[in-house]
């Protein structure tokens, strides 16, 4: 059982360029004891199917910190069955400015209705600084960058192939806008770029509808003609592969139950899972006031860790009523604030055929092993 967090698999003090070059690091990037291994063998005849892909377990981690094959390649050694590739575009895209990866404090889950008003207090991390994963929280803030397709279709194929039986690579993508921010060549985009990623055997596609702005008038999913636009090209674009969305937070009223019923209705003809949720936007800044974040238009970071477990389980329970209600089949990833093995149960319960942690995972390469443990009682309490 791992018991204390160790060195984090992608290093805050260092840029998005130099963790993709240099990382992963830690005990991550070692290989799993023959201990370890054997923990996370499990029958075939106990395996999961989730939209299509045949899973050991349904435990991975979502799109976000697995920048490159050396880090899905280490993700699959260590049991996250269900890995996805970090957020690629048809063209380069640079990232945010580092720092990134930003300590937050917020050690609580925040309430769905007040995430985002309240200005949160971020700072840098310190060398070696030991944290709490049960209360931690950081910011994501790169501004989904990518290397030029030659080089991440190459390396996707090699992440496609390190995955063993049990698991599966899903390729996120997103659109770019054009110079004119033409709807038209948005939609043409997000195709393009999943047409890319198909090529190279991944086992299935999601679309990024929660974090590029479309046109300025807020986040795709809160959009349902435009997110069932792109929903529809990307679906014809890559054939019979499965296809996912991301979805990001909806306000717990009446307004934001219409919303995301409306963006399911439009959207479930062409997809065959949600991930719930992307990491939510918040005001954050120093312990003085000032921007945390350098460069502008920062003063707002997506918050991910123990501050979006509240909401992360909050739309995955609207999703599963829906799905009840109206009869549909779509699966749903449950994500945000999966960082112990008990957060898993807790996911599973609310509805989410699968769990992914992107924070817990960055920091405890033994997650996995923990929750495989704890699935067949090893571990006391991690249910509660």
């Amino acid at each position: 059982m791992s018991d204390q967090p160790g060195i984090p698999f992608y290093n805050p003090s260092l840029s998005y360029q130099e963790n993709y070059e240099l990382g992963p690091f830690g005990a991550f990037s070692e290989k799993p004891s023959p201990q370890e291994i054997a923990a996370l063998q499990l029958p075939e005849s106990e395996w999961v199917s989730v939209a299509g892909l045949r899973l050991r377990r349904p435990i991975g981690i979502p799109s976000g910190p697995l920048l490159n094959s050396k880090h899905t390649t280490a993700a699959f050694a260590w049991g996250f069955d269900l890995c996805h590739y970090k957020t690629v575009r048809s063209r380069e895209w640079p990232s945010h400015p580092a720092p990134n990866v930003l300590l937050v404090n917020a050690t609580e889950p925040i309430a769905p209705a007040e995430i985002g008003r309240d200005t949160l207090i971020a700072r840098p991390f310190r060398e070696g600084e030991q944290v709490d994963l049960a209360t931690l929280s950081i910011t994501n803030s790169f501004g989904m960058p990518a290397q030029p397709p030659g080089v991440w279709q190459a390396d996707m194929e090699v992440a496609a192939r390190a995955a063993g039986p049990g698991q599966a690579l899903i390729a996120s993508v997103t659109g770019t806008s054009d110079a004119n921010n033409d709807p038209d060549a948005l939609v043409a985009d997000h195709a393009r770029a999943a047409a890319i990623c198909a090529e190279t055997g991944a086992h299935a596609i999601e679309v990024n509808l929660s974090c590029p702005n479309l046109g300025g008038h807020g986040l795709m999913c809160h959009d349902p003609e435009a997110s069932a636009r792109v929903c529809k090209a990307v679906k014809s674009a890559i054939g019979d592969l499965p296809l996912f969305a991301k979805l990001g937070n909806y306000a717990p009223d009446s307004r934001g139950e219409a919303v995301l019923l409306s963006i399911v209705a439009a959207t479930a003809p062409f997809v065959h899972g949600y991930g719930a949720v992307n990491a939510v936007p918040v005001p954050v800044a120093t312990g003085a006031g000032e921007q945390a974040l350098p460069g502008a238009g920062r003063n707002l970071a997506g918050v991910c860790g123990a501050a979006l477990r509240a909401t992360g389980l909050d739309v995955v329970s609207r999703l599963s009523a829906i799905r009840a209600a109206h009869g549909y089949t779509f699966a749903i990833i449950g994500v945000g604030g999966m960082t112990t093995a008990a957060d898993y149960f807790r996911y599973r319960n609310g509805g989410a055929d699968a769990v992914q942690g992107a924070t817990g995972a960055m920091w405890n390469h033994h997650l996995a092993v923990d929750i495989a443990r704890a699935m067949r009682g090893e571990m006391a309490g991690a249910k509660s």
